[in-house]
């Protein structure tokens, strides 16, 4: 019953949230440093405040100054480094950046996201234009969320990061479709980009989602159509448009890129970028659907990208199961030093009248 009274005014204030007809003269025409301060200090307190109805009065208030602000053409290189609390990210071509964050319940820990897509689109005069884009949580009411290409009206919310060995916190692929055209009456090769994201989200006080989703910009005549998720990840023969992860809030789940050690030409070794994330497994006799007691046995799963063609399409993600995960710092491991280091720390210790136990 709190959940859903809960959700009811989480819906409330989006669709407050949804109505952007503000003005501000101060967010068109301050210096962005000036406000990125009021900014800041209104974001700290829509993630620490106690009051949860405090807080969404101060994000509705945050969500149209930002969607202002962010129109502006100067705003678009503008790094906004001080937002510790909002999560900022762009690919390498620099051709959109996406804003998340959220607001929690710290007694129920029920979580609502928001966020907003910048574009810089160049027109057919030659002239920049700005597009905002707002995105709208609708979590909760997706039954089929990897099944389900989404739009900013019925996103799944997520606060996106940077990936670890990753300089950008959206990657880029490219792909080639097969698609009907009406007018020629036949399969065209079209090629197209894609972008995909890393994502948390912190559902509620039994699980939390890692989430592996797409953003795509198809729509060539409409610059401000945006959609999440393609059927591209193939865990069976069956694609999935994005990928949930869901698992238990006493666990620690990864999601990250790195190198997996794999087999290759006459058995020699090589190393292969991937996504890889934890192995998600329940405890004996229990149903499959009780997530929250779901959590990580310590092996690594993986998604590999292959440029390659299967059902009319190039360019898709392929699972693996138990990869063997690269780590770097064993090349360099010398037990030599670990036991002269080990040895130095020893006298040291004693030095300052602490004895340490002599091993058996």
């Amino acid at each position: 019953m709190i959940r859903y009274l809960t959700t009811l005014l989480l819906l409330f204030w989006g669709l407050l949230d949804y109505n952007w007809a503000f003005s501000n003269d101060k967010d068109h025409t301050a210096p962005l440093s000036e406000l990125e301060e009021e900014l800041k200090n209104i974001a700290d307190e829509i993630l620490n405040n106690d009051s949860l109805e405090y807080k969404l009065e101060l994000n509705l208030t945050f969500q149209k100054r930002m969607f202002n602000i962010l129109q502006r053409e100067d705003s678009y290189n503008y790094k906004f480094s001080n937002l510790k609390t909002i999560s900022r990210i762009y690919p390498e071509d620099n051709s959109f950046r996406i804003f998340t964050w959220y607001i929690t319940d710290f007694t129920y820990k029920f979580c609502h996201y928001y966020g907003m897509v910048q574009r810089k689109i160049t027109t057919k005069d030659g002239k920049n234009k700005i597009i905002v884009i707002p995105l709208i949580d609708k979590t909760d009411n997706l039954p089929a969320a990897e099944a389900t290409v989404l739009t900013p009206q019925n996103w799944m919310g997520a606060l996106y990061y940077v990936p670890k060995n990753k300089e950008f916190g959206v990657t880029t692929y490219q792909g080639l479709i097969y698609r009907y055209h009406p007018i020629k009456q036949k399969h065209i090769k079209e090629k197209y980009k894609f972008y995909v994201l890393l994502g948390w989200n912190g559902h509620d006080i039994s699980t939390n989602y890692k989430i592996i989703d797409t953003i795509n910009f198809e729509d060539k005549e409409d610059t401000s159509i945006v959609t999440f998720g393609l059927p591209i990840f193939y865990f069976s023969r069956v694609p999935k448009s994005r990928v949930v992860i869901e698992y238990s809030d006493n666990s620690s789940v990864t999601l990250n890129y790195a190198k997996v050690i794999r087999k290759g030409f006459l058995g020699f070794k090589k190393k292969q970028e991937m996504i890889v994330f934890d192995h998600i497994v329940m405890p004996q006799n229990t149903r499959p659907t009780v997530f929250w007691q779901a959590g990580s046995d310590g092996t690594y799963d993986a998604l590999a990208f292959y440029n390659k063609f299967y059902e009319n399409r190039k360019g898709f993600f392929g699972y693996h199961k138990n990869v063997d995960v690269y780590v770097p710092e064993l090349e360099k491991y010398n037990p030599k030093i670990i036991k002269k280091q080990a040895e130095a720390e020893r006298k040291r210790l004693q030095k300052a009248g602490i004895q340490l136990p002599q091993k058996k």
